[in-house]
């Protein structure tokens, strides 16, 4: 059973970073909409080419910006406060580990953490 905690530092430094990965994510989607818009509107092949290519490239900078990693995180969640300047997400994940020594772990589902469990 695990649950995210950080302190207010790090969750806020947490959050100024998928800030500006969600920027870099809505300047590469809207920059790929626009070359894909481009290339169909163009009848010159070698336009459609270099649109074609401007796309793939706005697609590659949405893959780097890292918006997917931090899409999965839960820093926007309800954060239940606990002493010592410490934040823990509301909701956890229940893990169990396969047979074997180097075996994976499976993912069993989630769990709710409520405020009155640490009150």
């Amino acid at each position: 059973l695990t649950f995210p905690l950080w302190t207010s530092e790090s969750l806020q430094d947490l959050r100024d970073r998928k800030a500006k990965a969600e920027e870099k994510a809505t300047e590469a989607i809207e920059r790929h909409a626009s070359e894909v818009r481009m290339m169909q509107e163009t009848n010159n092949p070698l336009m459609k080419a270099l649109h074609f290519r401007n796309a793939c490239k706005a697609h590659e900078d949405l893959d780097y910006s890292g918006y997917r990693s931090y899409q999965k995180m839960p820093l926007e969640r309800d954060m239940i406060h606990l002493e010592g300047n410490l934040h823990l997400c509301s909701l956890g994940t229940i893990w169990t580990k396969k047979e074997g020594w180097f075996a994976d772990h499976e993912l069993l589902g989630s769990a709710p953490a409520l405020p009155e469990d640490f009150g």
